[in-house]
């Protein structure tokens, strides 16, 4: 626990005692690295002290005991770097080596020229944070501030001092990751920051909240799920199956707009059904986004023979006979109406038709019915009501 910095004892006894609450000391003689002390004492930071008194911790790096006295090895000139490693005349000991003083210029931070010396600042216990500014006895410097002796350490990282007292701002819930950084309800401090107790939460504008289902923080603080969705599981989704989320709506996947997915709009003479675009017109199929041509003709046709998909197309020279490529028309046996027929395929405008049943070639090639009435084995007649 740090005392006051820079006051002069107020409690000098008539016995020749300084008591500054529970630190009490004998009234020392004041000495330097160059003097001598009475048998039986040596000279720690400026005082002369009972050899009883001293223990090794105390004296501790940057300083070294030398010729019975504590010094500071980073800036003594009469022990610069090591007992007994005095600087040349002109020459000042820097970050525990000599260096001539012109080439020290400026004296850089931490080190500050006191009554003519460069001195670090942050240990020296003659200017402690600054020039003149001198440590009580009982105390030394550590890191520009008095520190009561009995304290072995200095506050160091990942300790921090805040309110006068060194804390972890590793794991402190007051000061965590730097003084009076408060952790709010239902965190604590891990590693500097400030998490939630509950690993299933995190911390949002200092409140722990569920990012699994929360729909302002869905996934990630602030991440509002957009009107109408839900957060599920760190992601914002549609109530229904057959609704998604689309530019930030939901919007119904069997709509023409948004068939079966995000932007993917049915051609014209199409409506989406389950999902898929399909053709409105009867026998009409979709073949390259557009509704061209009937059903029938993909069995006939060899541009389109069996589908109108990529490698649909019969080789130059083949025909389209019931959806399969041939070399030539042929005829087979079929059932219609229960009944087994034989049919004959003919060769029409480079396709194999059944004269008997098609309106474009009813009979024989080239006749069509007219409208309202269909080929019925090789005639055109009205259909049957």
């Amino acid at each position: 626990m740090s005392r006051p910095l820079f006051l002069l004892p107020l409690c000098l006894s008539l016995l020749g005692i300084f008591s500054c609450g529970r630190f009490e000391y004998e009234a020392k003689l004041s000495c330097s690295s160059q003097q001598t002390c009475p048998e039986g004492s040596l000279c720690y930071e400026g005082f002369c002290r009972p050899k009883s008194a001293m223990e090794p911790e105390l004296c501790a790096p940057p300083w070294q005991l030398c010729q019975g006295a504590c010094v500071n090895l980073q800036s003594d000139n009469m022990h610069c770097g090591n007992c007994n490693q005095s600087c040349p005349e002109d020459f000042l000991c820097y970050e525990a080596s000599c260096i001539a003083e012109a080439e020290i210029e400026p004296c850089s931070p931490p080190w500050q020229i006191c009554g003519g010396d460069c001195v670090d600042i942050r240990n020296d216990n003659t200017h402690c944070g600054d020039c003149n500014q001198t440590c009580l006895e009982g105390f030394l410097c550590r890191e520009t501030s008095c520190i009561a002796e009995t304290e072995p350490e200095p506050c160091a990282s990942p300790r921090q001092l805040c309110a006068e007292a060194c804390v972890d701002v590793q794991s402190n819930n007051t000061h965590c990751g730097d003084c009076n950084n408060v952790c709010p309800a239902e965190t604590q401090c891990q590693q500097g920051q400030c998490v939630c107790s509950d690993t299933n939460r995190v911390l949002c504008n200092d409140e722990c909240l569920s990012t699994s289902s929360d729909n302002n923080n869905c996934g990630a603080c602030g991440n509002v799920c957009p009107t109408g969705a839900q957060c599920q599981q760190g992601e914002c989704g549609c109530a229904g199956t057959d609704m998604a989320l689309c530019n930030d709506r939901c919007v119904s996947t069997s709509s023409n707009n948004n068939c079966g997915a995000c932007g993917n709009v049915c051609p014209t003479g199409t409506q989406c059904q389950q999902g898929q675009c399909t053709c409105t017109g009867e026998n009409m199929v979709l073949c390259n986004g557009t509704c061209q041509v009937p059903a029938f003709n993909m069995l006939l046709d060899p541009s389109i023979c069996g589908g109108c998909s990529t490698g649909a197309n019969c080789p130059p020279g083949m025909l389209c006979q019931l959806g399969h490529c041939v070399n030539a028309c042929s005829s087979g046996t079929f059932v219609v109406r229960d009944s087994p027929v034989e049919i004959s395929f003919t060769l029409c405008n480079n396709h194999c038709v059944v004269t008997l049943f098609d309106n474009n070639n009813c009979n024989a090639c080239g006749e069509i019915c007219t409208v309202g009435t269909v080929c019925f084995f090789g005639e055109c007649r009205q259909p049957n009501p």
